[in-house]
């Protein structure tokens, strides 16, 4: 009982980043533009910024009533996702599911990212 209130952790936040970031791209390399997914009269490619603000944020009000994902518990976090996914392969039978990231994963990339901004400076 105690993991179902537990708040995201900080590799979990950086997880459901990177998801956004593994999911703009899937939805993009699909065709599957914001005006195709949610508005129809306007082009505009998925980033993972727009993933949280137009996918996420959205799901995770509707089944929590939360206006943040910090307020979401670590298994919250898991449901909104699978929901996500779930309504996306469903509406657009070409896509391909999109795991949540692994902690490994994510410190991987957290890693290569970290790399890549210390070459810049």
């Amino acid at each position: 009982m105690e993991k179902e209130n537990k708040k995201r952790t900080k590799l979990q936040n950086s997880s459901l980043h990177l998801a956004a970031h593994l999911l703009s791209g899937e939805l993009n390399a699909k065709g599957l533009d914001m005006r195709v997914v949610l508005k129809p009269d306007y082009k505009i490619r998925w980033d993972k910024d727009s993933i949280k603000e137009n996918i996420i944020k959205p799901v995770a009000k509707s089944m929590y009533g939360v206006e943040s994902t910090t307020k979401l518990t670590t298994a919250q976090i898991s449901r909104v996702w699978e929901e996500i996914m779930q309504m996306l392969v469903d509406k657009f039978p070409t896509m391909d599911w999109v795991d949540f990231p692994s902690q490994e994963q994510t410190q991987s990339y957290l890693d290569s990212y970290d790399k890549a901004s210390r070459k810049i400076h």
